[in-house]
């Protein structure tokens, strides 16, 4: 009877009794470092586990055996124990993949809270320019202005779209964008689908 056994391109070694080898399993599940074989066989389940089945089995045969050193060192075990190993990683799994998903959805929130910030940044920025721009009207004084005010390494188009977004009056942004020149783009391709936002009034 042929025992052999693959997962995700990793052949699972078999003893000569029909074990199946822990370690190949763990290999092919990711191989973290959390979910060594050691760890399972340390726990007072799998202690317990062993013990029941050594205990019920017609057949002379150990659970479990660990063979050290050489080409098939490792821990084989019975087909029982397989099973019971895959459902500790796949609980292990789980509770991995949940806390991750908690973590993004924390960094999400922070993200998007952050673009908020961040666009009321560049609406001060924005209202700052056009005291500026309303005292200077000629772009070359203008420039000359952003230079002494700290303004000067902005690129023109930023300065333009910053102002444009000072006095635009978007109330709510259905967009994670916070720069103003993206903010711009989107105001505008919003244009086209009829889908803008609350705009209100809001004069120089």
């Amino acid at each position: 009877m042929n025992n052999t056994l693959i997962l995700d391109n990793t052949t699972i070694k078999t003893d000569s009794e029909g074990r199946y080898c822990l370690n190949d399993l763990h290999k092919a599940a990711g191989g973290d470092p959390k979910h060594k074989v050691p760890n399972w066989l340390r726990l007072d389940s799998t202690h317990d586990l062993i013990d029941e089945i050594a205990r019920v089995s017609d057949v002379r045969l150990a659970p479990a055996s660990s063979v050290h050193g050489g080409a098939n060192q490792g821990t084989y075990v019975c087909k029982e124990l397989v099973y019971a190993y895959a459902m500790w990683l796949a609980h292990a799994v789980v509770t991995l993949t949940d806390a991750h998903v908690a973590r993004g959805q924390a960094a999400w929130s922070r993200i998007k809270a952050t673009a908020a910030e961040q666009r009321e940044l560049w609406r001060d920025v924005g209202e700052a320019l056009l005291v500026g721009r309303r005292m200077h009207k000629a772009d070359q004084k203008f420039s000359q202005w952003c230079k002494e005010m700290g303004f000067g390494d902005m690129d023109r188009r930023v300065r333009a779209d910053a102002m444009w977004f000072a006095t635009s009056g978007v109330q709510r942004l259905d967009t994670s964008e916070s720069h103003p020149t993206r903010i711009r783009m989107w105001f505008n391709e919003q244009k086209t689908t009829e889908t803008l936002p609350e705009v209100l009034p809001c004069g120089w």
